[in-house]
């Protein structure tokens, strides 16, 4: 219990872990009894103002109860993702962390399903309209060649996040309901005698691999720029170069100051000046 900064303090006060005990000097300071079983001191202001709650031991013992940043509920210690170390991970609740990867996944797949079903949320041979029982269909059946990419190139990724890693591709995909697709894949036809889904869709699967693969080399190994730096040196030669440490150190100069020659925060140094017919300022003039 903390009680206000000018309320007095009697024997037999509990101030968190702490019990007081009996006053010392004139009541400035009261010996107080720990949870932990020592004793100790504190002074008066210390203790109604909250600023001592043990003995020194609770800083070294995690509390039992958390407050949930989501639910804002407390909860045991047992309920959040601990480190090996003791600390959390957060202050996430494991309900509330499940219940928000839930919420992310139903609308990840309705992202998609919106995308490949050009904004309609039904099956195309039946009409179901449950999200549960949606599912993509590889038209022309080259399924097992989309998850040969996923696995080559990713690991732990399933084909809902492969579509969102690669912002929804222009592949050849469609929305069926599990029954539709089921039938399709295992009899090659669906009971429901659509003419549109029963109709025979030939894909060319090699092409198809090679479509796949332009889609991840595009993706995961985008361009990288180089940055060249243009002097002139005190002869009055151009000189470039991508690496400036590496130069520095081969002509004996200081790093930092010929990167400031560089950008243009100082004019000269050992000679060394900025070749400004060279920069992109000047192509653009």
């Amino acid at each position: 219990m903390i009680i206000s900064n000018n309320q007095t303090i009697t024997p037999g006060d509990e101030f968190d872990w702490l019990t007081a005990i009996k006053p010392i000097k004139g009541g400035k300071f009261w010996e107080c009894k720990c949870k932990c079983g020592k004793t100790t001191k504190a002074s008066k202001w210390h203790l109604n103002k909250g600023l001592r709650r043990s003995c020194g031991c609770r800083l070294h013992t995690p509390p039992e109860n958390y407050i949930c940043t989501i639910c804002d509920l407390e909860k045991p210690r047992s309920e959040f993702y601990i480190r090996p170390n003791g600390r959390l991970f957060h202050r996430k609740c494991k309900g509330c962390v499940i219940n928000t990867q839930k919420q992310y996944q139903i609308q990840r797949r309705i992202k998609i399903l919106l995308h490949y079903g050009n904004g309609e949320l039904k099956c195309k041979c039946c009409g179901e309209s449950h999200i549960e029982f949606l599912h993509l269909d590889h038209i022309g059946g080259w399924r097992l060649q989309h998850h040969a990419i996923i696995r080559a190139n990713h690991k732990h990724v399933n084909i809902w996040k492969w579509l969102i890693k690669y912002k929804l591709p222009d592949l050849p995909l469609r929305i069926l309901c599990a029954n539709c697709n089921l039938s399709l894949g295992n009899r090659g036809y669906c009971p429901h005698n659509n003419p549109e889904i029963n109709a025979t869709v030939q894909c060319d699967k090699e092409l198809m691999m090679k479509r796949l693969a332009e889609i991840v080399k595009t993706r995961i190994k985008p361009t990288i720029k180089t940055k060249h730096y243009n002097f002139i040196d005190p002869k009055g030669n151009p000189t470039t170069t991508t690496n400036l440490s590496a130069f520095c150190k081969k002509m004996n100069l200081h790093y930092s100051t010929m990167s400031k020659v560089s950008i243009g925060t100082r004019q000269e140094y050992n000679g060394w000046t900025k070749n400004i017919s060279d920069s992109p300022v000047a192509d653009r003039q």
